[in-house]
């Protein structure tokens, strides 16, 4: 599984700078035992499938889009983060983040059935 719709992959110093900073918004630290970011989240996010995505307030364009996985950073739109996400098999997983450079809010796609889990939203 490869996302390769984007507008600039983010890299090095500065994919860790963001990484770090959203980090710090939005999720405990510590958390060694942890598997996946989202099971940190500091306050009990709002779940909602998948499909609801469109019903967000969230920007179309200009988003970054966080693969933790892959550890991957990426500058793109929300339409290439639904054909994405939509082209999935059913064995495939992801955990991935989609969040604004302000980091007022922040929404992570979980490999459990492709729930959304928000936060600022």
């Amino acid at each position: 599984m490869k996302f390769d719709k984007y507008e600039k992959e983010l890299i090095g110093d500065e994919k860790d700078k963001i990484i770090n900073a959203v980090k710090k918004c939005f999720f405990y630290k510590n958390k060694n035992d942890i598997s996946v970011l989202w099971n940190t989240f500091v306050q009990k996010p709002r779940c909602i499938p998948f499909e609801e995505i469109v019903t967000l307030d969230i920007p179309k364009k200009n988003l970054y889009f966080y693969l933790e996985r892959e550890n991957q950073l990426f500058v793109t739109s929300l339409k290439e983060i639904i054909e994405f996400v939509d082209s999935f098999e059913p064995w495939d997983e992801v955990d991935a983040y989609i969040f604004c450079e302000s980091k007022d809010w922040i929404v992570a796609i979980t490999h459990e059935d492709n729930l959304l889990l928000c936060l600022g939203v």
